[in-house]
């Protein structure tokens, strides 16, 4: 994602002003998708929303809340949809040459989805011994998931992937283990013979419920955030913090929404609200390797550069497959020490882990235009384009290189395809502007100078 120099000036002014100690929060990183993205997407027209039907049971014994079983069995039943939904769009995926992992897969039905009316309930009275019965409860739901989310998430870049990735498995790792928690809570129910084991019983069972919804809430809240409806999805994670005060998840994914709406619209209390968070999170989980990667990006963004490197250097100690943490500290050694041998271990360390890392191409072809070597900048940067023709910065980068080598005819197409891709990109319009003048066209680049300054370019 594009962010301005204005941008990075005002965060960190709002950081110094708020005494606050610098952390995390904006750039998107996470552990590596583990698989391979084929050729992006060719256009497609017949997208189509498309209806599952999924049906999901659950049970209350004595100790249970019915209530709770009822929302036990609608999860249950989401999930029956989404995974159908999931099978189709990885055959509907491959038909238009974008063959995705089935992490992604996940991902984006688990955050895309839209259920279509009301959920419907059956209440089932079944007898368990001649003294005892438990009530069964069968909920059936329909969900819409719509085609063009496939085509929607290939345009994303390889960082904010696996970003949604990452969360979504977070949290489905963590809803199979509050399922495993209830069975294994259930089992021990049946074999309690007095009182005290009872009392015991019921109290282990609020806290495992008050994991459950906390975790419904996790799942609105990254659905709501998926569909860039931050403030619904800040509620949610809200809701969630209020169940469930030390899960670290919940803060991580409040901090992101926080930070994405941030950058959408500017508001400069909401980095101190993801700081808040972020530090949280690492200080709930502290050997989370995805956590230090996330507090790094940000400080890279600050141009805090050894924060960003202690950061980075700690999310690679705690997992050596962290794909976005070298490209991450990459392109802090390339673009804030010039450290160039370092940057082209760390791509090409990322590029082992996943070879058709969009992002970790791009630092490359930074490396080599910083090294005056154009040509296979060049290449570089058009892998990055070939693997993802969707992303501003790739063409950015590109027509800088362009531009070195007074190729301006060149430069000015990729300036403009910059543009039309980000119309926020204001060092776009800035050395779009310096390549009308270099070709003679004053008028055109008087223009573009005045809309760089519009969108906040400073020198």
């Amino acid at each position: 994602m594009y962010i301005s120099k204005k941008l990075k000036k005002m965060i960190a002014a709002s950081l110094t002003f708020s005494g606050l100690t610098l952390m995390p929060a904006v750039v998107p990183a996470f552990y590596p998708i583990n698989t391979i993205v084929d050729l992006p997407i060719v256009s497609v027209t017949h997208a189509k929303v498309t209806t599952y039907t999924g049906v999901g049971e659950d049970y209350a014994n004595e100790y249970e809340s019915q209530e709770i079983a009822k929302q036990r069995a609608r999860s249950k039943a989401i999930r029956q949809a989404t995974e159908q939904a999931g099978v189709y769009l990885q055959t509907y995926s491959k038909s238009i040459n974008g063959r995705i992992t089935n992490d992604e897969i996940n991902a984006i039905t688990s955050n895309s989805y839209k259920i279509d009316g009301e959920p419907v309930y059956e209440r089932i009275v079944q007898q368990v011994t001649n003294v005892s019965t438990v009530i069964i409860w069968k909920a059936t739901v329909q969900v819409n998931v719509d085609d063009a989310e496939i085509q929607d998430w290939l345009k994303l870049n390889s960082m904010d992937r696996s970003t949604i990735v990452n969360q979504n498995n977070i949290l489905q790792e963590s809803i199979a283990a509050n399922d495993k928690q209830v069975e294994n809570l259930r089992q021990r129910a049946q074999s309690a013979t007095n009182d005290t084991e009872r009392e015991a019983i019921r109290t282990e069972y609020k806290q495992i419920d008050n994991e459950f919804l906390a975790n419904q809430k996790n799942t609105e809240g990254l659905n709501l955030q998926y569909q860039k409806n931050y403030d619904a999805a800040i509620e949610r994670y809200n809701e969630a913090i209020a169940l469930q005060p030390n899960d670290a998840k919940t803060y991580y994914n409040r901090g992101g929404a926080y930070a994405s709406r941030s950058i959408t619209y500017g508001n400069l209390h909401d980095i101190n609200r993801a700081i808040d968070d972020f530090n949280k999170a690492i200080q709930l989980a502290p050997t989370n390797s995805v956590f230090y990667t996330v507090r790094g990006g940000f400080y890279a963004i600050l141009e805090e550069t050894e924060k960003a490197l202690d950061d980075l250097n700690k999310a690679i100690q705690l997992n050596q497959n962290n794909v976005d943490a070298y490209v991450g500290r990459g392109l802090v050694y390339v673009e804030q020490i010039e450290d160039y041998n370092r940057a082209l271990t760390d791509f090409n360390k990322a590029l082992t882990l996943d070879p058709n890392y969009d992002y970790a191409y791009n630092g490359l072809g930074e490396v080599y235009d910083a090294l005056k070597d154009y040509k296979r900048a060049l290449s570089y940067y058009n892998k990055a384009i070939e693997l993802n023709p969707y992303d501003d910065t790739f063409y950015y980068h590109r027509a800088i290189t362009y531009d070195n080598m007074e190729d301006y005819k060149n430069a000015l197409a990729d300036y403009t395809k910059a543009i039309e891709l980000n119309p926020n990109n204001a060092d776009a319009y800035y050395w779009r502007a310096e390549c009308y003048k270099n070709l003679g066209d004053n008028t055109r680049a008087n223009a573009d100078f005045v809309k760089a300054k519009q969108l906040g370019y400073i020198e």
